[in-house]
């Protein structure tokens, strides 16, 4: 910090300091813009949730924020005005993170779910001030908290529900607590004794379904149900009995009844039928609304009372079939498609106020955008587009006016926006991550579009490094998206950003499989995997190679879960790349099978069991072509995942080491497969660090003579055009 005075050299500066003294100008600098690095993690913000009051002068939101000091996750409750942009006002401050808000139908209270008491129940906040006060206190916690419609007397939420007794009579005693042993015991184990005398510990876990663990956790025979509790107090009424869980619900306009969605007819383990369902709050029978084939979810009451929109597939084990917006008569009668022209999928739809259109969000070439489609039947509509993904949306439910969503572009973490009913008049209302924004210096993605090998458009981002010089030759990696239908676009990342910082091309695509180009773009891969998608990359890697700013000789590549698997995929059937990443992926098809939480999935997308189709399995698995692999490759897994569990990962590094290849296997404590998006803040820093270091040591230029001698060792040589390896 210096004055104006002080430049005048310091035989001046007294007297001059005693004429001026009040009009004194500190100047402090700004520091300069500096690239991207791990760290920022803890500076960006993540908005979620955005939520609009009834009459459309509020919306309350969720920002979550990386706390550094407690490494983990802080989530609270924001409220904003719709009338202009200001500072928004924190409504909640858990250190247990606070989450999921809706409004009461006057607007002057608000419920949600916190994990304060130790376990997430539902909490009712009032804005004219007080502490929030908690409504449920289930042994299995509660959440998806909504207000009964009408009057808001009542909270409809899902609760888990503890599985009976085992009815064996049997007495729990406690052996070793404190630490002290028992015989036969160690420390802390709780064990029941039957009328035999006959000892049980009570840490064993005993298995009976095939599906025993999802969401890094094993399944212990509790069921999520439907509840209605009084908002004010009392006790909480179970709605739902049975074997099933309770996936969503909503209110009847008149608070009568709910409908929810549940598989009660089939196969959790194997299907995905759920149907939908309608309950009187009275209690009662649910009455079953589709009877049909294939999965309905997310069901919305239209206000009128007349019509529930849901999302519908008649694909029972179809993952590459279009998800559609329809609509049942409430009373019941026959389904019909409101989007079975609009190539796309749908999702999160929600009725107007008048009840004469649908609203839902659907991917489309890279951007998430707002449609509307009429109640009557017609053409989709856009209402909130731009290059950009939408994550959530919700409606003034007084008039319908106003708009509240959350969205992301590449050069803007999440923010709140709020628009007319039509799309019009759209502003910004938050601006959370200004102070991050204007100390970094971000890379801009450019889109490309390249002629696909097996037909149509592969279409692609690339980042530049923030110093980018186009006379020299850059590093460059290829990010490969997981599902595999799922996609990339124009949204905020972190991890692009950081590796665009360090010096690296950054390349992504959304070849064949990917969502948001039509249901024909899903399928064009013929049932494969592999082979097909390599071939897409291949062809946009090439193009951006022909520019002329990238360094052929130092390419990389890298993925987590399906990116993961293409990126294995990618070393055991090419060496054009000098370095890989293979993150939480899928190795071998046969033993995924066996250990995954969705078991159904290898199934469906490889025709069947694995003993009838063992040859298409074992083809289909990066494994089997990894005795041909030279790419020294890091490999990351997270030891709770339940989806693509550490064992695939272990296999790639297993088969490198054991051949020489260099390789790094990395293991994540207490992390499942969400890892690199919902992780410990430790770590997610610390895996961008080690991806980013792994691709600096094997792609700088004196690397290079090692990688080639390897290459010339093994035979085996870059491919040079099109790069189609099978």
């Amino acid at each position: 910090m210096t004055t104006r005075l002080a430049r005048e050299g310091s035989g001046r500066l007294v007297l001059g300091f005693a004429l001026v003294l009040p009009s004194i100008v500190f100047f402090q600098e700004t520091p300069a813009p500096r690239p991207v690095r791990a760290e920022d993690l803890y500076d960006l913000e993540e908005i979620r949730d955005a939520r609009v009051s009834p009459d459309g002068a509020l919306v309350v939101f969720v920002s979550e924020r990386a706390a550094r000091d407690r490494n983990a996750i802080d989530a609270d409750l924001w409220l904003a005005k719709t009338a202009a942009q200001g500072l928004p006002r924190r409504l909640t401050a858990s250190p247990a993170g606070d989450h999921s808000p809706r409004w009461t139908p006057d607007g002057r209270r608000i419920v949600f779910v916190s994990g304060r008491s130790g376990k997430d129940q539902v909490y009712v906040l009032s804005l004219e001030g007080g502490e929030a006060i908690p409504v449920t206190s289930l042994p299995g916690g509660a959440r998806s908290p909504v207000p009964s419609p009408a009057d808001g007397s009542r909270v409809a939420f899902l609760g888990r529900v503890e599985p009976p007794p085992d009815g064996t009579g049997r007495e729990r005693r406690h052996l070793g607590a404190q630490g002290e042993k028992s015989p036969g015991w160690g420390p802390g184990v709780e064990v029941t004794v039957d009328p035999e005398g006959r000892e049980w510990a009570q840490d064993v876990r005993r298995i009976d379904r095939l599906v025993y663990r999802r969401d890094e956790r094993f399944l212990d025979g509790s069921r999520r149900h439907l509840f209605v509790v009084p908002i004010d107090g009392g006790d909480a009424v179970r709605l739902t009995e049975g074997d099933f869980d309770v996936d969503s619900f909503a209110w009847s306009p008149d608070g009568a009844s709910l409908v929810f969605t549940a598989n009660r007819r089939g196969n959790p383990d194997l299907d995905r039928n759920d149907d939908l369902w309608v309950v009187s709050v009275a209690g009662g029978e649910p009455r079953l609304l589709t009877p049909n084939q294939g999965p309905d979810l997310d069901p919305t009451w239209s206000p009128d009372g007349k019509w529930i929109a849901y999302l519908g597939t008649p694909a029972v084990s179809d993952l590459k079939a279009k998800i559609e917006v329809w609509v049942v008569p409430a009373d019941g009668g026959e389904p019909r498609s409101l989007t079975s022209g609009f190539d796309r999928i749908a999702r999160a739809p929600e009725f107007s106020p008048d009840s004469a259109s649908v609203l839902f969000l659907a991917a489309d070439q890279g951007s998430v955008h707002l449609y509307s489609v009429p109640l009557a039947g017609g053409e989709v509509t856009k209402v909130v587009a731009g290059d950009r993904e939408v994550f959530d949306f919700a409606l003034s439910r007084r008039d319908g006016s106003t708009i509240a969503f959350a969205a992301s572009d590449p050069m803007r973490p999440s923010e709140v926006y709020v628009a007319s009913r039509d799309g019009s008049g759209e502003r910004k209302i938050t601006d959370r991550n200004r102070a991050f924004l204007s100390k970094v210096v971000l890379s801009k993605p450019e889109a490309i579009r390249v002629p696909g090998p097996g037909g149509g458009e592969v279409h692609g981002w690339v980042l530049r490094p923030p110093n980018f010089d186009p006379a020299r030759r850059h590093p460059m990696v290829l990010w490969v998206h997981g599902g595999p239908y799922s996609a990339f676009g124009n949204g905020f990342s972190l991890d692009f950003q950081v590796l665009a910082a360090r010096g690296f091309v950054v390349l992504t695509a959304n070849p064949r499989l990917s969502i948001g180009y039509g249901e024909a773009w899903r399928r064009a891969a013929n049932g494969e995997w592999g082979a097909p998608v390599l071939d897409d990359l291949h062809a946009a890697l090439a193009h951006v190679v022909s520019l002329g700013y990238v360094d052929e000789s130092r390419l990389g590549i890298g993925g987590g879960s399906f990116g993961g698997y293409m990126a294995a995929w990618a070393i055991g059937r090419t060496n054009r790349f000098r370095a890989a990443v293979v993150e939480r992926c899928v190795s071998d098809l046969v033993s995924f099978w066996g250990t995954t939480d969705v078991p159904w999935f290898p199934e469906w997308e490889f025709g069947g069991l694995p003993w009838d189709n063992l040859d298409r399995f074992r083809n289909s698995s990066p494994f089997t072509f990894l005795g041909k692999a030279e790419t020294p490759t890091l490999v990351i897994a997270a030891e709770e995942d339940t989806r693509t569990p550490p064992s695939q990962s272990e296999m790639v590094f297993a088969a490198l080491a054991r051949r020489g290849v260099p390789a790094e296997l990395v293991l994540y404590p207490r992390e499942g497969h969400g890892l690199a998006r919902r992780g410990e803040p430790a770590h997610r820093v610390d895996r961008l660090h080690r991806i980013a270091r792994w691709f600096e040591r094997h792609l700088a230029e004196g690397a290079l003579l090692k990688g080639a001698e390897a290459a010339a060792a093994s035979g085996n040589v870059p491919p040079v055009e099109g790069g189609k390896n099978r």
